[in-house]
C-alpha cells in the first residue's frame, strides 16, 4: 500500500462512493473507531484537528477493498510501454 494512515474524511469518502464498506458519516467512523479500537493520530490541519486512522487498524474487508482501489488506481496511471521496434533483418527465419 500506498500510504499507511488514511483521513477520516478519505474513509468516508470511500465509503459513499462505495468502494469501502465502511459508515459513511464522519461521526460514525470515528465511533466505530473508537469502539473497535483503531490506530489512530490526530493531524493538525486547515480548519483544526483531522483524525487519520492506520490501515492495519481497518477491518479486512476494508483494507483488502482499498488494496483492490489503489492498484487499480495505479494500474490506470502507468505509463504503456511501447512495443520494441526491430528490423525484419534483426529476426530470425521463424520470427518472420
Amino acid at each position: 500500500m500506498t500510504e499507511a494512515w488514511y483521513s477520516a474524511t478519505a474513509l468516508v469518502e470511500a465509503a459513499r462512493a462505495g468502494i469501502l464498506d465502511l459508515p459513511t458519516s464522519k461521526s460514525g467512523l470515528t465511533r466505530k473507531a473508537a469502539r473497535d479500537g483503531w490506530k489512530v493520530r490526530e493531524v493538525k490541519g486547515d480548519g483544526g484537528l483531522q483524525y487519520h486512522y492506520h490501515v492495519s487498524s481497518l477491518p479486512p474487508k476494508a483494507r483488502r477493498a482499498l488494496e483492490r482501489k489503489l492498484l487499480a488506481d495505479a494500474a490506470e496511471q502507468a505509463p504503456a510501454v511501447p512495443a520494441p521496434v526491430v528490423a525484419p533483418s534483426q529476426l530470425l527465419a521463424y520470427q518472420r
